[in-house]
C-alpha cells in the first residue's frame, strides 16, 4: 500500500514548493510530509528533498533554505546548478547582495554551467542597487551565449536613468558580437541625446541605421536626435536631420520646425523661414501663434514690410490672433525701413484691438521717427504719449530723443534732457548717451558756411570744449570711455591733420597714447591725421602698431593712396607685410579717386547735420 501512496507524496511536496505565500508555512508543510514518508518507511530522493528547499526559497526563508542545502549535501545530493540558481534568486528576493554573491561565485567555481536563471537574478539584484560600474563588470564575465536580453535592455535603461554613458557604452561594445536589440540602441541614443554627446550619439546613431532597415523601429531614436540638434542650437544639422526623417516617412515634431523657423527669424533670412513654415504645413503639421510670429520677425528683420504684412493677413486667416509682439515686429520693419506712416497706420490697428503698447511699440516708433524726419517736436510727442500711457522711457528711449536733437544741431535741447537724467539718475545716464553728447558738439566744430566753403575757428573751439566738457562729465559719473568716445572726439581734429591734437585726445580719453585698447577704426582715425599732415615717420609708427594688433582694413590702404599715392602705399604695407590691405590695394585705388576730398571710414554716432552756422551759434 505504500507503493501507491508514495505518487500522491511526491505530488503533495511538489505542490508545495510551488506555493508561494512569503512565508514558512509551505515549507513546514512540505518538511512534516517529507518527515512522515520518511517515518513510514519510503525511500525519499533528490526530487523530494529539492521540493522542500524550494518551498523556502520561493517564500524568502533564507535560513531554512541553508538548512536545507546542507541536509542535501549530507544526503550526499551535491546541490546542482538548479539548487544554486534558487539561491541566488531567493537572496536577491531579501535584498541579501552578499549571500547573492556567495552563491554565484560557488556555482561559477563548481564548473557547473551558469545558467540564465543565476545571471539573471545576479544581475537584476545589482540593477536594483543602481550600482551601473558593477552591472558592466558581471556582464563582461558571462558569454554571450548565456547573456540574457531582457537584463541588457534593463541594464542600458539604468544607465539612461543614472546618466552613466560610459558604462552604457561598455555594455553596448559587449552587445555588438551578438544581435543588439533595437530597445538597446534606443537608450544609448536618448541617453547620449540628453547628455548633448553630439560626437557619441550620432556614431550609435549610424550602427542603429545600419543594422535596422525598418524605420518604424527607431522613429523614437531619430526624434532624440533632432531634439538634441535643437538644443545644442545647430540649424543646419537639424534641417538634415528633419529631411532624413522626411524621406523615411517619420513625422518630426512640430517644435523642430518651430525651432528652425525660429532660428531663420533671428538671423533676418526672411525666405528660410517660410521655407520652413510651408514645408512645415505640408506634411501636415499645424503652425502655432510662434511659427507664423517668427516668421513675421523674419521679414521685419529683412525689412519686408510687405511679406510681414502678409503673414500677419495669413496668420488670421488661419484663425490666430496675432499678440502684441507680432504687431511690434511689423512696427519693427516700418522703423528699419523709415517709413513713420505706416508705422503709425499698424500702431493705430494696435489701439482699435484692444491691445496695450509696450515700451518696445514706442522705441520703434522713435526709430521710425527719427529715420524718416529727424524732427525733435515728432519724437517728443510720441515720448508724451508714451507717459500719457503710464510707461517710463528708459536709456534707449533717451539715446533716441537726444539723437534727435544732436542731429538738428539744437545741442542746447539735448543738454537739457541730458542734464534732467543726471540729476534724476532714472534711468542712470551711460556712456552711449555721453558719446551721443560728445558727438554732436564735435559735429558742431565741422561748421561749414555752405555758401564760401569756409570755416568758423572760434565756434570750432567753442564747440570742441563742449565736447570735451561731457568727457569730462562721463567720467565723473563712472562711465568708461570707449572707441565711440574717441572717434566722436577726435573726428574733426583727425580730418583736419592735427595729428597733435588728435593725440591729445586719444590721451584724454584712455589715459595713454598706446593705443592699446583702438579698434581699427579708431588706427585709421590716427593713420588718417598723421598721413594728411605729412608726417612719414609717425604713419611708419602707426602702421607697425596696427601689424603687432592685427587691426587693418580696406580703408587702410584707401586712407595711404589718399595722402601718400600709390606707390609709396603700395612701399609701407610692403615693408610691414600687411596682406590684407595689399590684397584690397586695387580697389581701394579705385575709391579713393572718387573724390578729392572725401573723409573715409570714421563711424559716427551722428549723420552730416544740414544746418545753417547763424542756427548753431544761437544754440
Amino acid at each position: 500500500r505504500l507503493d501507491s501512496v508514495y505518487p500522491a507524496c511526491s505530488k503533495m511536496l511538489a505542490y508545495f514548493s510551488g506555493l508561494k505565500t512569503l512565508t514558512s508555512e509551505p515549507g513546514d508543510k512540505a518538511v512534516a510530509l517529507l518527515q512522515l514518508m520518511e517515518g513510514l518507511g519510503m525511500a525519499t530522493t533528490r526530487a523530494n528533498y529539492c521540493h522542500v528547499h524550494e518551498a523556502f526559497t520561493r517564500n524568502g526563508q533564507a535560513a531554512q533554505a541553508e538548512e536545507w542545502a546542507g541536509k542535501l549535501e549530507r544526503k550526499g545530493f551535491e546541490p546542482d546548478v538548479h539548487t544554486m540558481a534558487r539561491m541566488v534568486i531567493m537572496y536577491n528576493m531579501v535584498h541579501d547582495k552578499e549571500g547573492q554573491r556567495r552563491w554565484y561565485e560557488r556555482a561559477r567555481g563548481s564548473g557547473a554551467r551558469v545558467s540564465d536563471a543565476i545571471q539573471d537574478s545576479m544581475l537584476r539584484g545589482l540593477l536594483k542597487s543602481g550600482n551601473t560600474e558593477e552591472v558592466a563588470r558581471q556582464l563582461a564575465r558571462v558569454p554571450v551565449k548565456l547573456r540574457s536580453q531582457f537584463v541588457v535592455e534593463r541594464a542600458l535603461e539604468l544607465c539612461a536613468s543614472s546618466r552613466d554613458l560610459d558604462s552604457a557604452e561598455e555594455i553596448m561594445q559587449l552587445e555588438l558580437g551578438s544581435k543588439p536589440t533595437t530597445p538597446m540602441f534606443r537608450s544609448l541614443i536618448t541617453l547620449c541625446c540628453s547628455m548633448e554627446e553630439r560626437k557619441r550619439a550620432e556614431f550609435w546613431f549610424e550602427s542603429l541605421n545600419r543594422a535596422f532597415k525598418d524605420p518604424e523601429s527607431f522613429t523614437s531614436s531619430h526624434h532624440d536626435m533632432a531634439t538634441m540638434y535643437m538644443k545644442l542650437k545647430d540649424p543646419r544639422r537639424l534641417s538634415e536631420m528633419l529631411n532624413r526623417m522626411n524621406q523615411k516617412g517619420i513625422t518630426p515634431f512640430e517644435m523642430h520646425y518651430n525651432f528652425l523657423v525660429s532660428q531663420a527669424g533671428k538671423s533676418g533670412n526672411d525666405r528660410l523661414a517660410e521655407h520652413y513654415l510651408r514645408e512645415m504645413l505640408s506634411i501636415g503639421l499645424k503652425a502655432n501663434v510662434v511659427t507664423y510670429g517668427s516668421v513675421v520677425d523674419a521679414c521685419a528683420r529683412a525689412k519686408q514690410v510687405e511679406k510681414a504684412e502678409m503673414w500677419i493677413g495669413r496668420m488670421q486667416t488661419a484663425g490666430i490672433e496675432p499678440r502684441i509682439r507680432d504687431i511690434n515686429s511689423v512696427i519693427f520693419a516700418c522703423a528699419r525701413s523709415g517709413n513713420i506712416q505706416k508705422a503709425n497706420v499698424w500702431f493705430q490697428h494696435m489701439i482699435s484691438k484692444g491691445m496695450e503698447p509696450n515700451i518696445f511699440t514706442f522705441t520703434e516708433l522713435l526709430k521710425a521717427e527719427l529715420k524718416s524726419t529727424e524732427n525733435p517736436k515728432a519724437i517728443s510727442g510720441w515720448v508724451h504719449r508714451m507717459l500719457k500711457a503710464g510707461i517710463k522711457p528708459d536709456l534707449p528711449v533717451w539715446s533716441i530723443v537726444i539723437l534727435a536733437f544732436a542731429k538738428h544741431g539744437n545741442m542746447e535741447g539735448a543738454e537739457e534732457i541730458m542734464l534732467n537724467l543726471i540729476r534724476g539718475r532714472k534711468p542712470k545716464p551711460d556712456t552711449q548717451l555721453f558719446n551721443i553728447m560728445i558727438g554732436g558738439y564735435e559735429k558742431l566744430t565741422k561748421n561749414w558756411n555752405w555758401k564760401t566753403f569756409k570755416r568758423d575757428k572760434s565756434w570750432a573751439r567753442i564747440a570742441r570744449g563742449k565736447a570735451i566738457y561731457w568727457l569730462d562729465r562721463m567720467k565723473e559719473h563712472g562711465c568708461e570711455p570707449n572707441n565711440q568716445t574717441f572717434k566722436s572726439l577726435a573726428f574733426g581734429v583727425a580730418m583736419d591733420g592735427d595729428w597733435e591734437t588728435t593725440e591729445g585726445m586719444l590721451d584724454k580719453v584712455f589715459g595713454d597714447r598706446s593705443g592699446s585698447q583702438l579698434d581699427t577704426g579708431s588706427h585709421n582715425l590716427l593713420l588718417r591725421a598723421y598721413a594728411r599732415s605729412g608726417q612719414t615717420e609717425k604713419v611708419e609708427f602707426q602702421l607697425e602698431r596696427m601689424k603687432r594688433m592685427k587691426c587693418w582694413d580696406k580703408l587702410t590702404a584707401t586712407i595711404l593712396i589718399r595722402f601718400l599715392g600709390s606707390d609709396e602705399a603700395r612701399h609701407l604695407l610692403s615693408k610691414f607685410d600687411i596682406p590684407l590691405a595689399i590684397s584690397k590695394l586695387d580697389g581701394a585705388e579705385a575709391e579713393a579717386t572718387k573724390s578729392k576730398d572725401l573723409e573715409f571710414g570714421v563711424t559716427n554716432l551722428l549723420s552730416p547735420m544740414h544746418t545753417t552756422p547763424a542756427h548753431q551759434a544761437d544754440s
